[in-house]
């Protein structure tokens, strides 16, 4: 069985930059049609990325006290495993919407000049890129806490 590797920086931005060109292209051809953006458009990314913060200091705290395991009293690997995998997806979806929002602030930011629609759905647009990266980033603080501590060796048979 293969092991399941973090995700490395340049999955990452690849990924971010597929969004880019797609959050760009939207919002140049798109955009008089788009609905407003509110300030709090990136609040339940936001809350993800806390949701996330705080299951990783679990982990980690549990993983130091030795309480993962079946027999009920610690956090069940089952459970360390979905959230590996809730980590995985969350920085995938957070650099795909790091980049489509950061494609939609580009245009937006050239227009703001011109359009006062534009100008006015600036900061939702760069609060919900900030809240993407903050994504990110817990999700790579979730997903190195749930790494397998490493084993003290087995002692020789005598």
């Amino acid at each position: 069985m293969a092991e399941l590797t973090p995700l490395r920086p340049g999955d990452l931005a690849a990924i971010g930059l597929v969004g880019l060109g797609a959050g760009w292209a939207l919002a140049v051809s798109a955009y008089g049609s788009l609905p407003a953006i509110p300030v709090a458009a990136g609040a339940p990314i936001l809350l993800l990325a806390l949701l996330e913060i705080g299951a990783g200091m679990l982990v980690r705290r549990r993983i130091a006290q030795g309480r993962i395991g079946v027999d009920g009293r610690g956090l069940h690997p089952l459970t360390v495993a979905r959230l590996l995998v809730l980590a995985r997806a969350s920085s995938i979806t957070g650099a795909l919407l790091t980049g489509l929002w950061a494609g939609l602030l580009i245009e937006l930011s050239t227009a703001a000049g011109r359009v006062q629609a534009a100008a006015d759905d600036l900061p939702g647009t760069v609060g919900a890129l900030l809240a993407a990266l903050i994504l990110i980033g817990a999700a790579v603080f979730l997903e190195r806490g749930c790494r397998t501590p490493p084993q003290p060796p087995e002692a020789e048979p005598g």
